[in-house]
């Protein structure tokens, strides 16, 4: 990803922050429910999102792993402050660096992937996608996470376009991030 194109897709996020909706009053037992597994009374397709906001930085730890140790820092933080951590590490990095091919890289990207196809299978059939879409319009957490989500998706297509993914993986937000690693570090 270029600088200049993780910049302003860092501002955009700093500045959705500024206008999203205010962040629900019982936040603390909402995100403690949802850490813990007790999602019994939590909208699956809302559990379902903040658990991909768990695989996404996941499968960034993988796709930068040749960037080195000082990416660490910047992939560690994305698993709390998402793609806020993430991103200033893509304006302030050289050059992406590829990594060679591991078979280990290779299970844990199918891992990611299996758990984001089961989340997502769960969410479809037991998930109402309009009671995802009013909590984020009416909840300032759910709507930043949206556009988290969404910042990840982006940044995952132009890294993995700039490392000569085929088309159809970069367009598939986290199972294909996840495929694509599985191709290239299966390869060896």
């Amino acid at each position: 990803m270029g600088r200049l194109s993780a910049a302003l897709l860092w501002l955009g996020l700093v500045g959705i922050t500024l206008v999203a909706p205010p962040v629900r009053d019982d936040v603390g037992p909402w995100l403690t429910a949802l850490i813990s597994g007790d999602w019994g009374s939590l909208e699956p397709w809302i559990v379902t999102h903040f658990q991909l906001m768990g695989v996404w930085p996941g499968l960034f730890a993988l796709l930068l792993r040749g960037d080195g140790p000082r990416s660490w820092a910047f992939r560690g933080s994305a698993f709390f402050v998402g793609c806020f951590g993430l991103l200033p590490w893509l304006v302030w990095r050289s050059e992406p660096t590829a990594a060679p091919p591991s078979r280990l890289w290779a299970a844990i990207a199918a891992l990611l992937g299996a758990v984001a196809v089961a989340l997502l299978g769960w969410a479809g059939v037991y998930g109402s996608w309009s009671a995802w879409l009013a909590e984020a319009r009416a909840d300032g957490f759910v709507n930043i996470m949206a556009f988290d989500f969404l910042a990840f998706w982006l940044a995952s297509i132009v890294e993995t376009r700039q490392r000569g993914a085929r088309w159809w993986w970069t367009f598939l937000p986290v199972v294909g991030l996840a495929a694509w690693l599985v191709e290239r570090d299966a390869a060896t």
